[in-house]
């Protein structure tokens, strides 16, 4: 009886416990209690007593919004005053918006890891519109400070080295710099680059003296490769190369340096138009890709319909609401092309290809789907080599069979499915002919982000190329 007496202290107003070892705070909490209205813990009733940050006691009939903009705004109050007692330092996040490529006030700084900003305005813009209850204020400051852009809610990087999307549990590397946000396939490095577990990417190595620096507040760094120079450069002087701002950066230690000012959008998530397919809600209608990274998500009868296919492809039969306010996270029901059977998963996992609204007929969409996916397959295998008409035709037939079970209860022919995966190869051939930088011909100025998503499996093996495909 006295251990259990000793192990927790109870306050005779409102029964709120605490432990032994905080005699403090059981002692200001009981000078300070005023609840009017006593309920025990396990009442229906009950509710938080204290703020568990100031231990201000809330009276009785205290509206839950209001507990939450008190802790939100003590919780701010305790960061403000760590980053006084802190060493000065300087805000290294993008003060331009990665969507809409222009500057501005109140920036939504991504909580993930690709340090990077957008517009309230941009990001709404991608999103269906929310639904639900109003969101209060204090609700809307703290989504503001706890928002993750699209791609990091996926896990979804770009690769600076190839351009091409991978997972971050797929054999992708992220620099270990504070506020850098480049990531790299680990088959894109070189080995003595990822042996170790702390690594620095190619962005923080002088241009002009060839020296590494981690520290950013001393740099200079490219927004879009990873040319980087030294603020003061003991062999020259980084600050006068290229320009000082471009399109709203900061002009101390972002820029975009001179090798691309004859560029336009070539990066696959920099345009709102290839940003689309990255959208975070989703709904009935929306044709998507299922990330399917680990072999864990899709059923066995989709994979033995397309063994080798990389991308499989659904439509979505309802979107469920997993969260109130329409906060983004939802399960959706995915009816797979290859097999026709139903898949429940969460929309982190899906990524938007089309809508069936733009189709007048349901085939029409299948077909532009099948030409679509056969682009993607192609584009995959020529990350490791050049493919020859074999390995072409080779391809179409794996994306044919990717969509087999919706073919044939559309009554698409194989002839006529082989001829639109035989138009994804000519599209494909066009694109690939493009100069550099590549525009994506009657899709917009940016190639589509799932053009770009390698969904393969990798690891290390100790043999001469360093990497075999799973």
């Amino acid at each position: 009886m006295a251990d259990s007496v000793t192990a927790s202290l109870s306050c005779p107003v409102c029964f709120e416990r605490f432990a032994s070892a905080a005699g403090a705070a059981f002692a200001l909490h009981l000078a300070s209690c005023s609840r009017s209205s006593p309920s025990p813990p396990d009442s229906p009733t009950s509710a938080a007593a204290h703020c568990p940050r100031c231990f201000h006691v809330y009276t009785a009939g205290t509206l839950p919004h209001e507990i939450s903009f008190h802790e939100h705004e003590c919780a701010r109050r305790q960061r403000n005053d760590v980053r006084v007692e802190a060493a000065p330092s300087v805000t290294l996040f993008p003060s331009h918006c990665f969507l809409c490529g222009n500057g501005g006030r109140g920036l939504l700084h991504c909580g993930g890891s690709c340090a990077r900003s957008a517009h309230q305005n941009c990001v709404n813009q991608l999103q269906a519109p929310t639904v639900g209850e109003p969101v209060s204020l204090a609700e809307r400051k703290q989504a503001a400070e706890n928002w993750k852009c699209a791609q990091c809610l996926r896990g979804l990087h770009r690769c600076q080295r190839c351009g091409f999307m991978g997972h971050e549990a797929n054999g992708m590397r992220k620099c270990s710099v504070l506020d850098c946000g480049y990531h790299f396939h680990e088959q894109c490095l070189p080995d003595d680059e990822t042996a170790h577990a702390g690594f620095v990417c190619p962005r923080h190595t002088c241009a002009t003296c060839g020296t590494q620096e981690t520290d950013m507040r001393r740099c200079k760094s490219c927004t879009v490769c990873d040319h980087m120079t030294h603020l003061r450069c003991p062999r020259g002087s980084g600050a006068t190369t290229g320009p000082t701002n471009n399109g709203g950066l900061d002009p101390a230690h972002l820029f975009v340096c001179t090798r691309h000012d004859a560029e336009t959008t070539t990066s696959p998530t920099s345009s709102p138009d290839a940003s689309n397919s990255l959208r975070q809600r989703l709904a009935a209608g929306d044709v998507v890709l299922v990330l399917e990274f680990n072999n864990a998500l899709l059923p066995t009868s989709a994979k033995q319909a397309a063994p080798d296919a990389a991308n499989h492809w659904g439509v979505i039969l309802s979107a469920e609401e997993a969260e109130p306010h329409g906060r983004g996270n939802q399960l959706l029901s995915v009816r797979m092309f290859a097999d026709e059977n139903v898949l429940v998963v969460p929309n982190q996992y899906a990524l938007r290809v089309a809508n069936a609204s733009d189709f007048s007929r349901p085939v029409d969409m299948l077909r532009h789907c099948l030409e679509r996916h056969a682009m993607v397959e192609l584009q995959l295998r020529q990350m490791d080599r050049n493919i020859d008409a074999a390995e072409e035709k080779r391809i179409l037939r794996i994306s044919t069979a990717a969509f087999a079970a919706r073919l044939k209860a559309l009554g698409v022919t194989v002839a006529q499915a082989t001829s639109d995966a035989e138009e994804g190869l000519a599209r494909w051939r066009r694109f690939q002919a493009l100069p550099e930088p590549r525009h994506y011909d009657g899709l917009g100025d940016a190639a589509p982000s799932y053009l770009y998503i390698d969904t393969r499996r990798w690891r290390r093996v100790h043999d001469r190329s360093g990497y075999r495909q799973w």
